[in-house]
């Protein structure tokens, strides 16, 4: 599998809903946005797919976010305006841009230096509707136990 990366750059703001329903001050961001393109081959000129084209689909999609309240597009709309929604829609808008026999692995977005949100469709534990796939609760017969007395301390693990 061959993949290659590209990153772009916009500026915006937003104002996240909570989780108790109040709002967060409207606030600024330099946001980053990283791309994973895959291909099994190389195309004839020994590439998954040419950087600057890339690079430009990307530019093309959060272009409308520049300089903007987040809150003020459509889709931020409908729904909160978090570095998790932000990757999910560049990814959808990006996987219909990208040429046959390649695949997205995953959108990564950065709001600020160490926070960090990815997307990446129908991967991990849970599947498209938050299911778990796999694991200890879909093994039969097997019931978790917690073997461990009092607060765990991480040297006890």
């Amino acid at each position: 599998m061959f993949a290659v990366s590209v990153e772009t750059e916009f500026r915006a703001s937003h104002q996240l809903v909570l989780s108790d329903g109040s709002t967060e001050d409207a606030h600024d961001h330099n946001w980053r946005v990283l791309a994973e393109v895959s291909s099994e081959r190389l195309n004839d000129a020994g590439l998954v797919m040419d950087f600057e084209r890339l690079k430009s689909a990307i530019d093309n999609i959060v272009a409308q976010f520049e300089n903007k309240p987040l809150n003020t597009i459509d889709y931020f709309r409908r729904h909160n305006p978090s570095a998790e929604n932000v990757a999910k829609y560049v990814y959808e808008k990006l996987e219909l841009e990208l040429p046959g026999g390649l695949g997205l692995e995953h959108i990564t977005v950065v709001e600020e230096p160490n926070c960090s949100a990815r997307f990446t469709k129908g991967s991990g534990r849970f599947g498209e509707n938050g299911q778990i796939q796999s694991g200890l609760a879909e093994t039969p017969n097997v019931k978790p136990t917690n073997n461990l007395q009092g607060p765990v301390k991480f040297d006890d693990i």
